[in-house]
């Protein structure tokens, strides 16, 4: 064996060269992570395309057609269904105290109350809002406009902690 003064002060390749199977590794983790980053741009967008209207609705696109207003999410009725009793009440984003989430009242077009009913809270799971549902009676002639009003308990009387959200209805048979 020869001792030839050039090999000894040769130092091994560094980086891709010393390494050619990482290069293979880092682009296919690479091309994951631009695919994973733009799927979840497309759910995100998919998901934040509600419309906003003047009136403060906001209408999101979902399986199930909800409305938010004033931070509470309505799941039934939708805005201008027709309805018939017992009316069927259910949503998310009233704070319960005591397994009580809050109130809806039904109202005719002239304000006189047609129907109260206490909202009972139900338990979404660590990951949900809590939820509220109720079913409220009333008697309207059909084809009445009604207004369903749902709004949280306040006991502090401050407005700061208020949250009603109208909802225009229509009485069926």
């Amino acid at each position: 064996m020869e001792n030839n003064p050039q090999n000894q002060n040769q130092t091994p390749p560094a980086g891709p060269a010393k390494h050619p199977h990482l290069v293979g590794t880092l682009v296919g983790t690479g091309v994951i992570l631009v695919v994973a980053i733009i799927v979840l741009l497309a759910f995100y967008m998919n998901f934040s395309n509600n419309q906003t209207f003047d009136s403060g609705v906001v209408f999101v696109p979902m399986h199930h057609a909800m409305f938010s207003q004033n931070g509470i999410t309505i799941i039934e009725p939708q805005p201008n269904s027709s309805v018939s009793s017992p009316l069927q009440i259910s949503g998310y984003g009233l704070p319960a105290f005591e397994a009580v989430a809050g109130h809806a009242e039904l109202l005719d077009a002239s304000g006189k109350l047609l129907g109260r009913q206490q909202l009972g809270a139900k338990d979404s799971g660590p990951s949900q809002p809590d939820g509220f549902s109720g079913n409220l009676i009333f008697q309207a002639a059909p084809g009445s406009k009604l207004t369903l009003r749902i709004f949280n308990d306040n006991p502090s009387g401050l407005p700061e902690n208020s949250r009603t959200v109208d909802i225009p209805l229509v009485a069926g048979k």
